[in-house]
């Protein structure tokens, strides 16, 4: 595998409802002595309800000045949050209720070795 080729984990179709609820643990950058994070392109999350043609980011960031019921981040994760274990819990949002919804886990990480997610009983390897 060559540098900036795209590494991902990706789903079978899962029903999604009101109260799924997609739980993982995710490390990044943890290999190396000096930090590399400054350039490391981020680890993104995405979901498809059309059979992976088009993507969407599970969640899309909500900051101040924005009006929303709750802040938060996208679903777009960087080394420098990630040098340890940490887990991620995320309720899925309406826009991924559907009964073949496939999530993705995707990044252009050199250093990736997937799967280091740990957790997330529905995310398989499609590529190493």
């Amino acid at each position: 595998m060559e540098a900036g080729d795209a590494r991902f984990l990706v789903t079978s179709p899962q029903h999604v409802g009101p109260s799924s609820v997609l739980e993982f643990e995710l490390v990044m950058d943890c290999l190396f002595a000096a930090p590399r994070h400054e350039s490391s392109p981020p680890l993104r999350l995405e979901y498809s309800t059309d059979h992976g043609m088009s993507w969407e980011l599970v969640l899309q960031g909500c900051h101040p000045p924005r009006t929303c019921s709750h802040y938060h981040s996208a679903s777009v994760y960087h080394a420098e949050e990630f040098t340890r274990w940490r887990r991620v819990t995320i309720v899925l949002p309406l826009a991924t209720w559907y009964a073949t919804t496939v999530l993705i886990c995707s990044s252009t990480l050199p250093y990736l070795t997937l799967p280091y997610l740990r957790g997330g009983q529905a995310l398989t390897p499609a590529q190493r």
